[in-house]
């Protein structure tokens, strides 16, 4: 009962922002992330996790292979892609979690509004179906998971745990694409048509940015440092906020070490923050008023004139921030000399589909980028074994097996770790049976 007490006051205050517009509380809505997702599982973005699932796991199908789980059979992409629109589910439970300000050093405040959880928390936290009633996908639940695929000895809980594994991963990749949304890292829950309605309505540009690989760039590896927060053990938190940028220095987000929220909230503006609440984007340092001509919405054949402030510094640059609206434009063009800052109620800038596009081409590569990053780095783990021999007793019965083995993964050691060998075999009648056990001695 107390952790219905404690959401109430959250959905309360979701209700009062959004109103009937529940639709609007969610960050890229549920199909563009089930894009994203598919799209990164089938393409790989240089990390082919159909290559390690046939070579490493055995999985001969690779990312086509079906597992099973509540009566429903999916492939492995379908898995991650329904992960990716299922941390949505249901709408004001779980997405109430999905926001985080970079600029927030306390990261239990970093959420939505203060009260909602960081997503960067939420990501690992170990209560989630605590909490929210609608299951565990946390990274150490995924991994939880995943050891449970590899070792059970029954073939339907080895299905089922490997679907709720994929599915985690799903959910783990929505929450990092959610921080390239800067609505999401300016703390703004926004209403009315915004940046995810133009990317949910505009799949084929969505598609086309993303299935170029050359569009998408590399996240640097050094990211995965050791984080400076207990209440994120896993360095997968850094690829949401790596605290690089304390909010003057926007110049460190473009590089592919800073956290994807960091670089969201300092290069662009989420619709209810245009130049308020944050330094950067800033009007008076990195941005200057530009004449463009863009095709009249009305009549797509015609076009109409409308200025933009084209971001020129501070960060990433040249795309409009923001248009200037419509009778801040008119008084700039025709009558300057008046002093219409003056009149209640004339805002500096808004947002419009050409901003959309231009904030869309710069965020879903390093939404997939991100997202991509933390698959590869969940598969990590590479062991060499060699010198495998049989051990057989006096009557030349095999009881066992030695090997010797090596951590073989790339700049990781395993000091204090230890080793669990699965192996899955089959008898003379075809019965299938799986046998693990623990190392007897630790692995250094």
């Amino acid at each position: 009962m107390k952790n219905c007490i404690r959401l109430l006051p959250i959905i309360f205050i979701m209700i009062l922002i959004c109103g009937s517009e529940v639709r609007e509380c969610n960050g890229y809505m549920k199909p563009t992330h089930e894009i994203l997702n598919e799209t990164i599982v089938t393409k790989g973005y240089g990390y082919s996790l159909n290559y390690y699932l046939v070579t490493n796991l055995s999985i001969s199908s690779g990312i086509t292979q079906e597992f099973k789980k509540d009566g429903m059979s999916k492939r492995v992409v379908k898995w991650v892609g329904n992960g990716g629109m299922n941390e949505d589910e249901p709408n004001l439970v779980r997405n109430m979690h999905h926001f985080h300000d970079p600029l927030v050093e306390y990261w239990p405040n970093a959420g939505f509004k203060g009260v909602g959880i960081s997503s960067a928390i939420w990501a690992q936290s170990l209560t989630q179906n605590r909490l929210t009633g609608t299951g565990s996908y946390s990274w150490h639940d995924a991994r939880e998971y995943f050891h449970n695929a590899l070792t059970a000895s029954d073939e339907n809980i080895r299905n089922e745990n490997f679907a709720d594994c994929f599915r985690g991963l799903g959910q783990q990749m929505h929450l990092v694409q959610d921080a390239s949304v800067p609505s999401h890292t300016r703390d703004d829950f926004h209403r009315y048509y915004h940046y995810e309605h133009y990317v949910n309505d505009n799949n084929g540009l969505v598609l086309g940015i993303i299935s170029n690989p050359s569009n998408i760039p590399v996240v640097d590896p050094a990211i995965f440092r050791i984080p400076d927060y207990q209440y994120t053990p896993s360095p997968t938190a850094n690829l949401i906020d790596n605290n690089l940028y304390n909010g003057n220095n926007p110049e460190i987000t473009i590089g592919m070490n800073a956290g994807l929220a960091e670089y969201a909230n300092a290069n662009f503006l989420s619709e209810d923050t245009i130049f308020l609440d944050y330094t950067f984007p800033s009007m008076s340092t990195s941005v200057v008023p530009v004449d463009n001509y863009i095709p009249d919405p009305r009549n797509p054949g015609n076009s109409v004139y409308r200025m933009y402030y084209y971001k020129t510094g501070d960060g990433d640059s040249d795309y409009p921030v923001a248009a200037i609206n419509y009778f801040k434009n008119y008084h700039i063009r025709y009558v300057p000399w008046l002093d219409v800052d003056k009149i209640a109620y004339c805002y500096d800038g808004t947002l419009d589909r050409v901003c959309y596009e231009a904030y869309a081409r710069r965020l879903l590569p390093r939404a997939v980028a991100y997202s991509s990053e933390l698959l590869r780095y969940f598969f990590r783990g590479d062991i060499d074994a060699v010198n495998a021999k049989e051990v057989k007793d006096a009557s030349s019965e095999v009881t066992g097996m030695t090997m010797k083995v090596k951590n073989a993964t790339a700049n990781e050691g395993m000091a204090g770790g230890g080793l669990v060998v699965s192996c899955r075999y089959k008898q003379a009648d075809a019965t299938e049976y799986t046998y693990t056990k623990s190392a007897e001695a630790a692995i250094s």
